[in-house]
């Protein structure tokens, strides 16, 4: 059987097996682990914190896996996998290859993308399918497209009108009630208070298993799994958007190169922030849009 060993951040050697398609029999089913999720007393931050802080590489595998398993139980074909086509999501694909029998995939894309990603996506989307794999690619179809520069003057306005509005289609088309992202708290400072599970949207549940991964484990993960990635990385980027507001790095935060020199720098393009079905259930201030004045499209 092919093997391989990660470290963990706190020294301990840990195994990921290349041909594990079966975990141990799962602990808690979907309405146990959304009790947890809801109880008064659960507080994100410092839950999410102690397993990044105390669990190992193969822990937060652990914790990865029973969640996608108890969510695809839950929600058969109905749960969607979102993909960015970044490391991130890259490990989220395989993780859920591993527990659900045929995962379905969802890919926003923008004229903006630089060439390599779409290259990469072309790549990815013809093999999955190859392999009986149903995986969709969305984007802007309303005729204007922005104006060209709008990501300079309005980088929220461009972001909702190509990234978001083409999510909420795909989540529409794609009947999810469940949709899995590759979120991790330790991105950046917009995403300290993200939940394992989320229902920011009425009737739609946002499934984040690899939220306490650090960035080294996510890469850990990746050598040890032979995992192909978004080639932009060898040229030391490390979180890829659209070409023109995607910059290095510098630093502890990871999206720090995002939308760099404009005010929205290090933050969200609004697919985790705006309303995906019109009828949002969050009262902490994180939802910007006005849900009577906004179009969705489903």
């Amino acid at each position: 059987m092919d093997r391989c060993r990660a470290q963990s951040l706190d020294g301990e050697v840990t195994a990921v097996d290349k041909a594990q398609t079966i975990i141990p029999p799962i602990r808690r089913d979907w309405a146990a682990l959304r009790a947890e999720q809801d109880s008064p007393d659960y507080q994100p931050g410092e839950q999410v914190g102690e397993a990044i802080a105390t669990a190992t590489l193969q822990q937060k595998v652990d914790i990865a896996l029973e969640l996608l398993s108890a969510a695809a139980r839950e929600f058969g074909e109905d749960l969607v996998i979102a993909s960015s086509l970044g490391k991130d999501s890259t490990v989220v694909w395989d993780l859920a290859q591993r527990v659900i029998s045929c995962p379905r995939c969802l890919i926003v894309t923008t004229p903006y993308k630089p060439q390599a990603t779409k290259d990469f996506m072309h790549r990815f989307q013809a093999y999955e399918r190859a392999h009986g794999y149903d995986v969709r690619v969305f984007q802007a179809d309303k005729e204007p497209l922005p104006p060209a520069g709008l990501y300079n003057t309005d980088p929220d306005r461009c972001c909702d009108l190509l990234k978001v509005e083409p999510l909420r289609r795909g989540l529409a088309e794609m009947g999810a009630r469940c949709w899995v992202t590759g979120l991790r708290a330790t991105e950046g400072y917009t995403r300290r208070e993200f939940r394992f599970i989320e229902e920011r949207d009425k009737g739609l549940i946002k499934l984040n298993p690899i939220l306490p991964f650090t960035e080294r484990e996510i890469w850990q993960y990746i050598a040890c799994r032979k995992l192909d990635v978004n080639p932009l990385y060898e040229l030391g980027y490390r979180s890829l958007g659209c070409e023109p507001c995607t910059d290095y790095s510098m630093g502890a935060d990871e999206r720090s190169g995002r939308w760099k020199g404009r005010s929205k720098c290090g933050g969200e393009c609004g697919i985790h922030t705006r309303p995906l079905t019109g009828e949002c259930q969050c009262n902490e201030g994180g939802c910007k849009v006005n849900y009577e004045d906004e179009e969705v499209t489903r």
